[in-house]
């Protein structure tokens, strides 16, 4: 039943991750065959008429933001910047970080524009800010690396992530089986006969081996993290590593103390 409940969960993690993977990556696509290779610069009207049918790397010019009306903290951003344009249209620039507004605000802003959610509009109505019905919404996702460029890397790693969606089921498969493999020669080098006693003390330095390289991993990269809720890695680490190093210096000898040990 455990064995199981573990390949029923790495096929639903693994399933959930290529569907994931996947979405992105569609988007990265998108983005790919939309964007120009520079940010185009434009006017705040430019770019809302560039914007209508989907998302548009932009670099927006002269646009007259209101900091005034600047909106802090709603919808995952940290500050929201308007500029109304004289067709009645709102920009609102969405920035992830705190700004000094008046900085930002008499330059140019570059970044991906896309037509406002229903759902933004609702949350910056919320937040006090007059949104126009009937206008033409967007929001500017200020950032000047998210281009074309970045979305080429963005459909690598994603198709990476659909490889190990699709992949993680078979992969836990075998490496159960090579666990099992391993654990059984382990266990029959620990009772092996006198005569075969060079082959099971090779195999018990190889487990040794092992366990000294996950130790290493355990000291060097596990600082601040715990096991069973209590013990820190980096000390699970240098517990492994003694095992490792009897395992690997005096094979004999753990094969003759584990031999005796009673099975559960």
């Amino acid at each position: 039943m455990r064995d199981l409940s573990g390949k029923l969960i790495a096929f639903v993690v693994g399933g959930a991750l290529a569907v994931g993977a996947a979405v992105l990556g569609f988007q990265s696509l998108q983005d790919y065959r939309r964007f120009d290779d520079t940010a185009r610069r434009s006017n705040l009207a430019g770019a809302v008429e560039a914007s209508a049918d989907g998302r548009r790397w932009v670099t927006v010019e002269g646009a007259a933001w209101r900091c005034d009306r600047l909106v802090r903290n709603i919808d995952g951003g940290v500050a929201f910047l308007p500029a109304s344009g004289e067709d009645g249209s709102l920009v609102v620039a969405r920035f992830d970080h705190a700004i000094r507004c008046a900085e930002v605000a008499s330059g140019p802003l570059t970044g991906v524009i896309e037509p406002m959610s229903a759902e933004r509009a609702a949350d910056l109505r919320g937040a006090g800010l007059a949104v126009p019905d009937g206008a033409s919404l967007r929001t500017l996702d200020v950032c000047a690396f998210c281009g074309k460029s970045n979305s080429r890397l963005g459909m690598l790693i994603c198709w990476c992530l659909l490889f190990v969606g699709v992949a993680m089921y078979p992969l836990r498969v075998a490496f159960q089986a090579q666990h099992a493999r391993a654990l059984a020669a382990l266990h029959g080098a620990i009772h092996a006969p006198p005569d075969q006693a060079l082959h099971a003390d090779r195999t018990v330095r190889v487990w040794g081996a092992a366990l000294l390289v996950a130790a290493a991993l355990a000291v060097t990269v596990g600082r601040g993290y715990v096991i069973l809720g209590f013990l820190p890695l980096p000390w699970s680490g240098a517990f492994t590593g003694l095992l490792g190093l009897w395992m690997l210096g005096f094979p004999a000898s753990y094969r003759r103390l584990a031999a005796r040990r009673k099975p559960r």
